[in-house]
């Protein structure tokens, strides 16, 4: 995640699965990463992830024609699903611009 405190995966056994690392522990961690949360919504295997700029969300595409986000505080549920005429190879979360104030 962008701000360090979660590394995501998820493949052909369709679940995600998301791990706690803490900043400090990044690059040298003193043992396993504990397993926060196992999330099961695909039925096909998942293809992309993507977090927003701010990780409070997080989007996954699957080969089920399903596009899903993730809400990631303050516990991690799926809270919209997109569904697609065709399988997603790949997904992201576009930051929205802010529109510039005149004058």
């Amino acid at each position: 995640s962008p701000d360090g405190q979660h590394l995501v995966a998820a493949g052909g056994d369709h679940v995600l699965r998301v791990w706690e690392c803490g900043p400090s522990e990044r690059s040298h961690p003193k043992g396993p990463w504990p397993c926060i949360a196992v999330l099961h919504a695909h039925v096909d295997y998942v293809s992309s992830l993507s977090f927003s700029g701010d990780s409070r969300f997080l989007v996954s595409a699957s080969a089920d024609k399903t596009v899903r986000l993730w809400r990631t505080t303050p516990e991690w549920r799926c809270v919209q699903t997109l569904r697609t005429k065709t399988w997603m190879q790949a997904c992201c979360i576009a930051r929205e611009e802010e529109e510039e104030e005149e004058g």
